[in-house]
Parts: C-alpha cells; sequence; structure tokens
C-alpha cells in the first residue's frame, strides 16, 4: 500500500519527466531546423556553383569559337598576301577546302571585299560578268571615290549570290567596323544587322568579320598608309542562332541564354535568344559577363529556368527535415514513458 509520503514523490518524478521531455524535444527540433537549413544553403549553393560553372563555360565556349573562325579569316587573308590576285575559282576552291558547313557552324559564307575605284568601276563590272555572274552590279550607287562591293562569297548559294555587288561601305554598321579593321590593321566585328541575303521568314540577328587585306601582303606602319595601300577585306557573315544554338545546347540547356549588342540591354539590341524562358519571369540564378571580340562588346546573360532548378533539386533537405521531427517526437515518447 501507498503511503501519502510516496503519493507527491511519484507526481513530482512524472513532472520532472514530462519537462525533460518536452525540453529533449524543443531542443531535437529546434537542431532539426539547423540542420534542414544547413542542408537547403548547401543544395543552394551547389546550384549555384553549378549555374556559375554552366556561365563559364558557355562563355569560353563562344570566344574560342569565335577564335577560331578569325583564324580562318587570318588564313583567307593570307590567301592574297601569296598570291596577289585570287580568281574567283581559287577562292572557291579555298573555301570548299576549309568546309565550313562541317567544321564551322555559323558561318553563312566567306566572302571578299574589293575596294574599287570610281573610274574603274566600269572595268569591274565587266570583269566579274566575264566569270560568270551576268547580273553583277554593285550597289547602292554612292558619291564618294571608292566602293567596297562584295566580289566573292562562298559557298557559291542562292543566298550567298544575292550579296555578290553590294556595297558593304555604305552601311554605317558595316563601314565603323571595316574602317576600325583598316586603321588598326585588326579583325573586326560589326554590330548587329540583317545579312542582305537573308529572307524576311528568317529575319534574324546577324554580324560580319573583317580581315583588311593589304596591297603587297604586308601590314604598313603608319595609319595613312594603310589607309593608301588597302585593297579589301576578307570578311565571314554569321547568323547568331546557327552560331550558338549547338553551343547552348551542349553547355547549358536548361538556361535562359540573351546576348545583347554594345553590352546594352534592349530589345533592339538583343543578337540571340534562347527561348527557353522569358527574362519577366522569376528565376534562381543571374550572371551577366562581357565578351569582347574585333572591337565590339557583347553582354552575355544567363539565367536560371524551372527545368534547371527542377533538375537541380535535391531530398535530402526533406529527408532530413522530416527525419529529425521524427526523431524529435521518439525521442519525446521514450522519455515520457
Amino acid at each position: 500500500m501507498m503511503t501519502n509520503k510516496e503519493v507527491p514523490l511519484r507526481t513530482l518524478l512524472k513532472f520532472h519527466n514530462a519537462w525533460l521531455a518536452w525540453a529533449i524535444f524543443v531542443v531535437a527540433v529546434l537542431t532539426t531546423i539547423a540542420l534542414w537549413q544547413l542542408s537547403i544553403r548547401l543544395v543552394e549553393d551547389r546550384t549555384e556553383a553549378r549555374f556559375r560553372t554552366q556561365s563559364l563555360q558557355l562563355k569560353t565556349a563562344i570566344e574560342e569559337r569565335l577564335i577560331n573562325y578569325e583564324q580562318v579569316l587570318a588564313g583567307s587573308a593570307g590567301l592574297f598576301s601569296v598570291a596577289g590576285e585570287v580568281s574567283r575559282e581559287q577562292w572557291r576552291e579555298y573555301v570548299d577546302k576549309v568546309d565550313i558547313n562541317r567544321y564551322y557552324p555559323g558561318i553563312e559564307g566567306i566572302g571578299y571585299v574589293k575596294r574599287i575605284g570610281v573610274r574603274d568601276m566600269a572595268d569591274h563590272i565587266a570583269s566579274v560578268r566575264r566569270e560568270g555572274v551576268y547580273h553583277y552590279l554593285v550597289k547602292p550607287l554612292g558619291t564618294g571615290p571608292f566602293y567596297y562591293p562584295m566580289v566573292y562569297l562562298e559557298p557559291s548559294t542562292d543566298r550567298n549570290r544575292k550579296a555578290l555587288g553590294y556595297d558593304a561601305f555604305s552601311d554605317p554598321i558595316h563601314r565603323v567596323a571595316m574602317e576600325r579593321a583598316r586603321d588598326q590593321a585588326i579583325p573586326t566585328v560589326t554590330g548587329k544587322v540583317v545579312l542582305v541575303q537573308e529572307t524576311v521568314a528568317e529575319d534574324q540577328a546577324s554580324f560580319l568579320m573583317y580581315y583588311p587585306v593589304y596591297q603587297g601582303g604586308d601590314i604598313p606602319e603608319i595609319r595613312a598608309e594603310r589607309r593608301m595601300m588597302l585593297q579589301g577585306y576578307v570578311f565571314s557573315a554569321f547568323r547568331m542562332n546557327s552560331l550558338l544554338d549547338g553551343i547552348v545546347g551542349l553547355i547549358s540547356p536548361f538556361l535562359d541564354v540573351r546576348i545583347y549588342d554594345d553590352a546594352t540591354i534592349a530589345r533592339d539590341r538583343l543578337m540571340y535568344g534562347s527561348n527557353l524562358g522569358s527574362l519577366d519571369n522569376e528565376f534562381s540564378f543571374e550572371m551577366s559577363q562581357t565578351i569582347t571580340h574585333g572591337g565590339r562588346d557583347w553582354l552575355l546573360q544567363t539565367r536560371s529556368t524551372p527545368a534547371f532548378d527542377y533538375l537541380a533539386s535535391d531530398p535530402r533537405p526533406p529527408i532530413v527535415l522530416g527525419s529529425g521531427l521524427a526523431i524529435s517526437v521518439l525521442l519525446c515518447l521514450f522519455v515520457l514513458a
């Protein structure tokens, strides 16, 4: 039989156990929440690191591709340095060997712009027509002492033949790049353009890269001599979607990628969009980088998409939370028992 002294003692022990159980429960829950938040931060840090790595790799891949294409133009300019004058057939054979469709995706063609004095225009047109370009004309006609028509452009597709005779120097965007290439003796890139051979249905952003060619093959030391000795330019025409879709698809298929000309975010400066998302949507990560090539700055903007976030999701934070809460409850019940 229980004495009067044992009843308060047992009540006291039950109270003590209840207090201890709840204290352990609270501590366990707080520890669980702390571990849960830590696991979330670790997952976010790892996901952000993956995002940054893909963004940096994308920038590097674009820069490397531009450098490779610049080297193709350097080789094309070297052809003039060796031969002096290059015939249409020689140019066609050279571009065929380069095999741009296989090795250089995004290049619409490799061509040659020749500087023509206004007094030599009639002879120039007659010479080109004798080579089989029967409807060749230099356009648009201006009033300057020199014209800069696209004389060669290979591969000789229907699209590229439309560009023959086009005076690139008549376009202010082309002219800025051509003058810089001439005066600095370096390859230069134009701003955003629509190729003259582009169809309305395929009206996509493009750019050209110009590489100066001087008479005699050597680069004059003085700017005035460079202007006087300029023979023409070799150039490549690029369509941005064709140039970048393969790179973006390989390196960062689940990122929303935008490239803006002149490092300016504006609709009319948009050179490329991956179309995987909208810049107005919510996103978890964003990164902006500048690509400088040929005297031109591009702003490369990458943002995560819901698909990227989903693939980067990790089940460990909810597992930590669920298991921690379960352990907290079990500890509490054990102490109460």
